[in-house]
């Protein structure tokens, strides 16, 4: 069960444009991270089992006999420089990897990061918020059928006074019914 479906609350309110931004931010990051799987396979002779490909380019790069040589200077030995610099450009403009998983062995947005995004980008009532509004809401149902079921309109008739309390204005019901008849 998601949360969206969780019975315990309600949506108030998705902030969906907010969602869409979000969502194509991490579709034009998607395309760095494929961009740098791309690199590191040709750094590396193989498809990056590992999301970024990091640890394949690592494992490629090192060099025997230098142990403690950098990823840029072993890229340098291997001739291997600007594949190796356009790899770590890709990888720095992919930013959150969270967003993202590998599915058959292809990067792609995670279903459960989208699930997240959803749920942060939505106000939510729960507990006694939701029971409130939940009666709120009938009420409104009741009036709405008083209304079309007497044909008056309601807002004339009903006010709220200044201490909460619903009352209803019978001199203005007695003419709008008088109206009526």
């Amino acid at each position: 069960m998601s949360k969206a479906d969780r019975p315990d609350r309600i949506s108030l309110h998705e902030d969906k444009a907010k969602r869409s931004r979000i969502t194509k931010e991490a579709e034009a990051d998607l395309a760095h991270l494929q961009k740098a799987r791309e690199l590191a396979e040709q750094i590396a002779g193989k498809v990056p089992e590992s999301l970024t490909g990091q640890e394949e380019v690592k494992n490629a790069l090192q060099v025997e006999g230098y142990p403690s040589a950098s990823l840029s200077a072993a890229a340098n030995l291997h001739g291997v420089v600007s594949e190796y610099k356009a790899y770590t450009d890709a990888v720095a403009k992919v930013g959150d990897l969270s967003r993202y998983k590998l599915s058959n062995g292809e990067a792609v947005i995670n279903p459960k990061w989208l699930e997240q995004l959803r749920d942060s980008t939505t106000s939510w009532l729960s507990g006694e918020r939701k029971d409130a509004y939940l009666e709120l809401q009938h009420l409104c149902e009741v009036f709405n059928d008083a209304r079309n079921e007497l044909g008056l309109n309601l807002s004339n008739i009903l006010w709220i006074n200044a201490n909460g309390y619903l009352s209803m204005n019978t001199a203005q019901f007695l003419a709008a019914s008088s109206r009526r008849s």
